[in-house]
């Protein structure tokens, strides 16, 4: 494996906002600016025709799917505490974002889950938390990474895995491209009142539509999207759907389009989080001023 440095992905602080060090693992030896603009490329060649699904997978998805692990090196006592409430108290699981699932449901859960990462795997990109960082933020699974998904029979390659900063970088990097004279479709559970910034915000940046399909901000892995059909034919969809945004992202490969996973990202969009990631992202550039 390879370490490559992802810090100009960023529009903010940049790799200090992981101490100082923010390095992707890599099956080939190849640049951020490289990996990053095939990646893009592959994206905007999609939109309005194509199906590609980007999930990104990090400490919530990791622990649902592999059980809580110790981080002996950040934030210690916190990590033990939630080893011994999910592994060992088997407390209901619940995510910082809000998701909750009862603990009689999880196991047919992961495998539901399981099932849609592997189907990702094979049609789009698995955006992974897989770094060395400065903070050491997140990296208890990154040795056993691999093992772990070969386990629930996805096999991490160069074709199917980027790194967790690539979807949010699309947006925040490319926005003339992704956004400019295009339909979009946000999937999530933001209330009615941030999408109305939301939509206003996008279409400010000249987005030709913007639209919403409302998910459970709790429990998105437990709907059904496969019979959404938006008034407008979306050219890309964008989704803030928790653990869930995987079902999400494989139901609507009807729509034919991208569909990214941008996790609380949306929350900048929207003006209500003026960053997210510790300042690693902050508002694209040309909404910067209308936020303000």
């Amino acid at each position: 494996m390879y370490y490559i440095d992802i810090d100009q992905l960023s529009n903010g602080l940049g790799k200090e906002a992981y101490g100082g060090r923010l390095e992707a693992y890599s099956f080939i030896d190849t640049s951020c600016k490289q990996w990053f603009e095939q990646f893009t490329a592959d994206i905007i060649s999609a939109i309005g025709k194509k199906y590609y699904p980007v999930y990104r997978i990090a400490d919530g998805e990791l622990r649902f799917l592999f059980g809580a692990k110790i981080n002996w090196h950040n934030k210690t006592l916190k990590s033990i505490l939630s080893y011994i409430k999910y592994e060992i108290f088997k407390t209901p699981w619940k995510t910082s974002w809000g998701e909750e699932y009862n603990t009689n449901e999880l196991n047919k859960l992961k495998i539901t889950l399981q099932k849609y990462i592997s189907v990702i795997a094979k049609e789009g990109k698995l955006a992974l938390y897989w770094n060395q960082n400065g903070l050491n933020a997140f990296t208890e699974y990154n040795q056993a990474m691999q093992f772990l998904f070969a386990r629930i029979n996805t096999r991490l390659n160069e074709r199917n895995y980027i790194p967790f900063h690539f979807g949010p970088a699309l947006i925040a990097k490319n926005t003339e491209f992704l956004i400019k004279d295009k339909n979009i479709l946000f999937v999530s559970g933001l209330s009615e009142k941030e999408f109305v910034n939301l939509k206003k915000n996008i279409i400010t940046l000249g987005a030709k539509n913007v639209s919403l399909h409302k998910c459970s901000s709790s429990s998105s892995l437990l709907e059904d999207y496969t019979n959404v059909l938006p008034v407008v034919r979306p050219d890309i969809i964008l989704v803030a759907a928790g653990i869930g945004a995987a079902k999400v992202l494989v139901e609507l490969s009807h729509l034919k389009c991208p569909v990214i996973d941008i996790g609380g990202y949306i929350h900048v969009l929207s003006g209500k989080l003026t960053s997210v990631h510790g300042g690693f992202f902050v508002a694209p550039t040309n909404l910067t001023k209308i936020i303000k």
